[in-house]
C-alpha cells in the first residue's frame, strides 16, 4: 500500500466535533460577558451605597464572571485540518476555504488574496477572516459540509458503494 488514503467522511465527523467544542466555548464565554456587562449596569442604574452586602455580592459576581471570561478565552480550542494539521484561523495557504480550489492570487503588502474560481476577496480584519471555514487551506480538504441530504447522518464509508 502506497500511502494512506482519508476518509473524508470520518474527517468531517472528527471537524464537526471539534467545532462543536469550540461553539460551546463561544457560547460560554459570551454568557460569562454578559453576566459581567449585567452586574455593570446594574451597578449604574441602582448605585448601591458603598460596604453593603448588595454591592460586595455585585462585585463578586462581576469578577467572577470576568475571570471565567478571560479563562475561557485563554483556553479556546484553535480549529485544525483533520487531515493535514494546519491551523485553519491562520494565514491563508494556497487553497480557497469557501471553494476549496487551489486558484488564490498571491498576496502582497497591500493587496487581498482573491480566489480566481469563486471570485472571493478574502480580507483579514479584527483578528479574523472575511471567509466561512468550508475547506482547508493548505491541502483543500472538505471539512464542513457533506453530500448527503440534510437528515441523513454521517457515518464512515465501506468500500461498497452507497445505494442511491
Amino acid at each position: 500500500m502506497a500511502g494512506r488514503i482519508p476518509d473524508l467522511r470520518v474527517d468531517q465527523m472528527d471537524f464537526d466535533a471539534q467545532l462543536n467544542r469550540r461553539r460551546k466555548r463561544e457560547r460560554l464565554a459570551l454568557s460569562g460577558f454578559f453576566v459581567l456587562a449585567t452586574c455593570v449596569v446594574v451597578y449604574l442604574v441602582l448605585r448601591p451605597s458603598a460596604g453593603t452586602m448588595f454591592n460586595w455580592a455585585l462585585a463578586l459576581t462581576a469578577f467572577v464572571s470576568w475571570l471565567g471570561f478571560f479563562i475561557v478565552m485563554l483556553t479556546m480550542p484553535r480549529l485544525r485540518c483533520t487531515s493535514c494539521s494546519a491551523r485553519l484561523d491562520n494565514l491563508l495557504e494556497r487553497c480557497c476555504p469557501e471553494c476549496g480550489e487551489a486558484s488564490l492570487d498571491s498576496v502582497s503588502w497591500f493587496k487581498t488574496p482573491r480566489c480566481r474560481a469563486c471570485g472571493k476577496s478574502l480580507w483579514r480584519g479584527r483578528g479574523r477572516g472575511s471567509w466561512t471555514i468550508g475547506f482547508c487551506s493548505r491541502c483543500g480538504v472538505q471539512l464542513v459540509g457533506s453530500t448527503l441530504p440534510p437528515n441523513e447522518p454521517l457515518q464512515p464509508t465501506s468500500g461498497a458503494a452507497r445505494p442511491s
